[in-house]
């Protein structure tokens, strides 16, 4: 699936918003991380972590993808919707994310790795 949108589209941009509560994930801090949809004192959200891909479609003959990546990683739900909200509001929005280069003998990773090449 991930060659087919290197293949189909111009740019990749992934929001990482983590909170896998089947793995436990924490964030950065060590806090246990919760899952973007909880709502505090009401909802547990869903147990798997959540990502937002934007991927625009393909125009003419590029031969490569950009592909963008961010992690959000805040503890709190509502800290990361903070986040992300606040953050489309940056002049220089494309800042906040790395470049990626995946590599196929890797499986085309997606997600910032040691072994992802950063450009």
């Amino acid at each position: 699936m991930r060659e087919h949108f290197l293949e189909g589209f111009d740019s990749i941009w992934i929001d990482n918003l983590h909170g896998d509560r089947i793995i436990s994930e924490y964030a950065p801090d060590g806090r246990t991380s919760e899952t973007v949809f909880a709502v505090q004192g009401s909802s547990p959200g869903i147990k798997v972590g959540t990502a937002i891909a934007t991927l625009t479609v393909k125009k003419g003959e590029k031969s490569s993808v950009d592909l963008f990546y961010r992690d959000l990683n805040h503890a709190r739900a509502d800290e990361r919707r903070g986040a992300l909200l606040e953050s489309l509001k940056a002049k220089k929005f494309a800042k906040n994310y790395q470049v990626l280069k995946p590599e196929l003998e890797l499986g085309l990773p997606f997600k910032r790795e040691k072994s992802v090449q950063i450009i």
